[in-house]
């Protein structure tokens, strides 16, 4: 594994098998990513192309209370593949009834990772779930944007 910094940027790569080289770099160049709206019912950002990864993964959360003694955390994500289509937040009634401790209103959005990997979400999918196979998703190299 192969951790790099620059920026607002954390770049990762994992590969399995014969130790890596060193991770490539290809063309970070052209990546910039610019949130424009953070929250969760409105998310949009732009500058990176779709080109240049093939999943991608945004993360919202809200916390309250003490650690160990009142603590409740509500988190949400949203998983896609290279392109982005909207979505509508809203939880169904009855988890909000069951857990009425949730704070849906308050979430934070807290990063995205772009994954840049040689296979697309449905084969992430099917290679995970659907005929499980090792070998296609051993190989993961992703880019990580944290929130400043």
């Amino acid at each position: 594994t192969f951790k790099y910094s620059k920026d607002r940027f954390n770049f990762s790569y994992k590969k399995y098998g014969n130790p890596p080289l060193g991770i490539p770099m290809g063309s970070m160049g052209d990546w910039n990513v610019e949130i424009s709206d953070d929250s969760v019912d409105n998310f949009i950002y732009s500058g990176v192309s779709p080109n240049l990864f093939t999943r991608q993964l945004h993360y919202w959360k809200a916390s309250s209370g003490t650690r160990n003694v009142d603590y409740v955390e509500t988190s949400w994500s949203i998983h896609q593949g290279k392109f982005y289509y909207t979505f509508n937040f809203k939880l169904p009634e009855e988890i909000l009834t069951t857990y009425p401790q949730m704070d849906v209103d308050g979430l934070n959005y807290q990063n995205s990772v772009f994954h840049v990997n040689e296979y697309d979400y449905s084969q992430f999918i099917d290679a995970i779930f659907v005929e499980p196979n090792p070998d296609l998703i051993r190989n993961d190299f992703f880019y990580r944007i944290d929130s400043e």
